[in-house]
């Protein structure tokens, strides 16, 4: 979690208050359970940002890892094949050089 992210959340809380209290102020129905409402609306909202953030770096180190992972074990195959490989030029070169004699 980022500081910007966490400022931006607060930023978030802090102008739905203001916005929600002007609001009623201007219609003279000031109610702190509106108030309340929409600030607490306001902050799980960001909180599920936050949180879809994180899970999202989660996912991403992980599939990181697991290419990763796949990357070594390409280069580990790779080697066997290239050694396999060989190992048959190196045969059929001998069989070829039979036949010719």
């Amino acid at each position: 979690m980022y500081t910007r992210d966490v400022f931006l959340s607060l930023v978030m809380v802090a102008s739905s208050f203001v916005l929600v209290y002007s609001h009623l102020e201007a219609l003279d129905r000031t109610d702190p359970v509106q108030i309340a409402s929409a600030v607490l609306l306001i902050a799980a909202m960001a909180l599920l940002m936050l949180s879809t953030s994180t899970r999202l770096s989660m996912v991403e180190q992980e599939l990181e890892a697991s290419q990763r992972a796949m990357r070594i074990g390409l280069q580990g195959l790779e080697g066997k094949v290239d050694n396999a490989n060989f190992r048959y030029m190196a045969a059929v070169e001998d069989i070829s050089k039979k036949l010719y004699r």
